[in-house]
């Protein structure tokens, strides 16, 4: 439940996939969500969770463009990006180390920690808005990253 606020913290392995169950409550058929964040260390973490997570998102016909740091594992996803309704940029592991995630959807913004095992959602449209703004700017720059 959020907060008067519109915030809500969660902790623990069930506290991140609270967020990720979060978007698919959000998102409707057709919709897409963005984020920046490193696919090595959530998949490092929920591993079996996530796979069955991008099942469940597909199946809704919910799409992702997400900007990662380029690792093996960040490679061989982007590979099948056309199927899993996505498309990853990769950018330069060494000039941009993300170690957290941060999500945009709806009018929610979520901040994850996979080390720390802590996730926030904020709900507010102008927080998303300027954070959807921020990740458009930065996902035309990651076309041109090397």
């Amino acid at each position: 439940v959020l907060g008067v606020f519109g915030v809500l913290g969660v902790f623990g392995v069930v506290g991140l996939k609270t967020v990720y169950e979060d978007t698919l409550k959000t998102m409707n058929p057709g919709d897409t969500y963005v984020a920046f964040g490193s696919i090595g260390q959530a998949f490092g973490t929920l591993s079996g969770y996530l796979d069955q997570y991008v099942k469940r998102r597909v199946k809704k016909n919910i799409s992702f463009r997400g900007i990662a740091p380029t690792d093996d594992m960040a490679i061989s996803f982007a590979h099948e990006d056309k199927h899993k309704l996505r498309e990853i940029r990769l950018v330069p592991q060494d000039k941009f180390p993300f170690t957290n995630e941060i999500d945009i959807y709806g009018d929610k913004v979520a901040i994850l920690s996979f080390q720390d095992q802590i996730g926030l959602i904020i709900e507010s449209k102008q927080i998303a808005d300027t954070q959807k703004a921020i990740f458009e700017l930065a996902w035309i720059g990651a076309k041109h990253a090397k």
